[in-house]
């Protein structure tokens, strides 16, 4: 059994009500909703592709980025939105991505008298992704009503064996808040900045014609000004049925470098001012363990139908539960603790709640517990595992509205560390390397129980040989050698102490 995927879905309160069509002017109605209706949470060695496609003709071409040649498409979505201020629901079938026809499992009714749909699209483009190379891959998408539909956005998800970080993927679906939309997004661990982590926000929004019509969308990180010029239609044309924009392919990981600049209606610069997709690593600090983000249409025009984040360790994005550490890696019979957070739509921790924290495969298929979180709203769990093999664990519990919500997959890597030679392991140890990460040398330390031969050798993910270190025979006692990555690409490595006591293997980062 694998839980892939977190889908959060929540009841809608209200129903738009009419109001005059036109483009890009006058206001819609005041509603309350917000980017919540769906919530996708993907986790482990991820990639995300996004982007966007609105057209008058009846059909165009949308893109996927697929990162390598051995990528797997886990998950696939498609969202869609119609024109503003047209009142039209999309039927099922009348958008066909690559020849079938897409039939919706949410939709929702936008501030804009206007309906944005939601779709899982893994089975028409796993296959056609999945036997293609790396690179761009376009896919048709048709529409049987080319003015009152605004686009589509579409998000892919792979999982990819070149990929050594482990990444959490959100995509949040519905449609945005006149009062404005704040996302609490909370990190499984403390973040260490000096790993360089990736935190990648984008938007996709419709409707958003920025020629003479003066408007904007403005966006917040942790209270500070990231943007006040989202929107715009780089991803359609200047037409009522084609207004849309989405953060993803052909976009820059770049922040507007005026985040106070909100003047569309000088178009000299601004479809190229901003392009939906942001950098907002540099709006965390060192040991940080959340953040929030805030989008904001004052025009109460543009339509936000789609926000997704790509951040480089696990997180959960307002009401929800995160399972630390991510991925490691233990000797056979050794303890091994993993901690569930769990916390409300603003960030906070649920206190007291009952939590579930379970294997799922692996070795210890069956192992779990189930408590109440603590002060801080976290619950763990400890175990160990005398067989070879990778647990997956996931922690799940009941949410505010009564539906069960899962953490992200966590990953634990059971290796034998000695071979029966009649040593313990405080006789024949391998340490972790240090510095780790490393950039460009790194030190590794061994202890032998008696004189013999040994060698250290490092392979990367893939199993290539990269190093190789024979030492010969080597005396009783500690010992260090030195690994120079200066050639080396920056990755995840593993290097393996042998000798006649027994093989020890332990991972290590580059980072340059």
């Amino acid at each position: 059994m694998r839980f892939l995927s977190t889908l959060l879905l929540l009841p809608l309160a209200l129903q738009a009500v009419a109001t005059v069509p036109g483009t890009g002017t006058g206001q819609g109605p005041i509603v309350d909703r917000d980017l919540n209706t769906v919530i996708i949470t993907e986790s482990g060695f991820i990639t995300l592709s996004a982007d966007g496609l609105g057209t008058v003709n009846s059909s165009g071409l949308i893109q996927v980025d697929k990162p390598s040649a051995g990528a797997t498409v886990r998950a696939a979505y498609l969202a869609a939105a119609s024109t503003g201020f047209s009142g039209y629901a999309i039927p099922d079938g009348c958008i066909a991505l690559d020849g079938t026809g897409v039939s919706w499992f949410s939709s929702t009714p936008s501030g804009i008298f206007s309906q944005n749909h939601f779709a899982n699209v893994t089975a028409i483009v796993a296959p056609v992704l999945n036997a293609a190379g790396a690179g761009i891959t376009s896919l048709v998408i048709d529409e049987c009503d080319t003015w009152n539909i605004d686009g589509s956005a579409l998000y892919v998800i792979f999982d990819d064996p070149a990929t050594t970080v482990f990444r959490t993927a959100v995509i949040a679906f519905g449609a945005q808040s006149t009062t404005g939309d704040t996302f609490a997004i909370g990190f499984g661990q403390p973040v260490d900045m000096s790993l360089n982590p990736v935190i990648e926000m984008g938007l996709a929004i419709s409707f958003g014609y920025a020629r003479g019509t003066c408007q904007t969308s403005f966006v917040d990180v942790n209270g500070s000004r990231l943007t006040s010029s989202a929107g715009g239609n780089d991803d359609g044309e200047d037409n009522n049925g084609a207004l849309i924009t989405v953060g993803g392919i052909g976009d820059l990981l770049a922040n507007p470098a005026d985040p106070f600049h909100e003047d569309p209606c000088v178009f000299d610069d601004f479809t190229l001012y901003d392009d939906e997709r942001y950098n907002i690593a540099g709006f965390v600090n060192d040991g940080d363990t959340g953040m929030s983000a805030t989008t904001f249409n004052p025009s109460n025009d543009d339509n936000i139908f789609v926000a997704h984040l790509l951040l480089d360790f696990a997180a959960v994005v307002g009401e929800g539960a995160v399972l630390t550490p991510s991925d490691a890696v233990n000797c056979l019979c050794d303890q091994h603790v993993v901690t569930v957070t769990l916390q409300d739509n603003n960030g906070n921790p649920l206190v007291n709640t009952g939590v579930t924290i379970e294997v799922i495969a692996g070795p210890s298929t069956g192992a779990g517990a189930s408590g109440f979180t603590d002060g801080g709203g976290q619950f763990s769990f400890t175990y160990s595992s005398c067989v070879e093999g990778q647990d997956v664990i996931v922690a799940y519990f009941t949410n505010s509205q009564g539906m069960i919500q899962y953490s992200n997959l966590a990953y634990k890597t059971w290796q034998r560390c000695t071979v029966d030679a009649g040593e313990t392991a405080e006789s024949f140890t391998l340490a972790q390397n240090t510095p780790n990460p490393f950039n460009p040398a790194t030190t590794i330390s061994f202890t032998l129980p008696e004189t013999g031969a040994a060698q250290v050798l490092v392979h990367s993910l893939a199993g290539e040989l990269v190093r190789s270190i024979d030492l010969g025979i080597a005396a009783r006692g500690t010992h260090q050698v030195v690994i120079d990555g200066r050639e080396l690409a920056s990755g995840v490595y593993v290097y393996t102490l042998q000798s006649e006591f027994g093989t020890i293997s332990r991972k290590m980062v580059l980072m340059k």
